[in-house]
């Protein structure tokens, strides 16, 4: 694994207190590491601060409703069958198990594993 991964498993050590013996690459921070949102400010600011970079976890819902053909992301905030393969196209790493049936918009968070954080970092990083 990368350098970033490696680093990423320290800081979700440090800021959120996950045992390290539990990250695995596709472990939902939410789901399975137990991340809360005050954690993942945490590790954001965590993960800002040492590489130097900006982030924000809108970042995916903002570039899939871009992305989504005719604007069709969701109705009603849950995700059209568009939305959803645009989610996917994006977040190539995450295994469809970590997708919710009828997903809402609010649920995007569940799908950032370590794996997704550190293709993000990376991209960037080399931006």
């Amino acid at each position: 694994m990368s350098q970033v991964y490696e680093k990423l498993k320290e800081l979700l050590v440090d800021s959120c207190g996950v045992e390290e013996s539990k990250i695995q690459e596709h472990s939902s921070l939410v789901k399975d590491l137990g991340v809360d949102s005050i954690d993942m400010m945490d590790l954001l600011y965590g993960i800002e601060s040492e590489f130097d970079i900006q982030l924000s976890l809108f970042e995916f819902e903002e570039l899939a409703r871009n992305e989504t053909p005719n604007g069709n992301f969701d109705v009603d905030n849950v995700l059209t069958p568009e939305g959803l393969a645009t989610l996917k196209r994006l977040l190539p790493d995450v295994p469809d198990s970590l997708y919710p049936e009828n997903m809402i918009v609010q649920q995007i968070p569940i799908l950032i594993t370590p794996a997704v954080l550190a293709h993000w970092v990376d991209q960037k990083i080399s931006a």
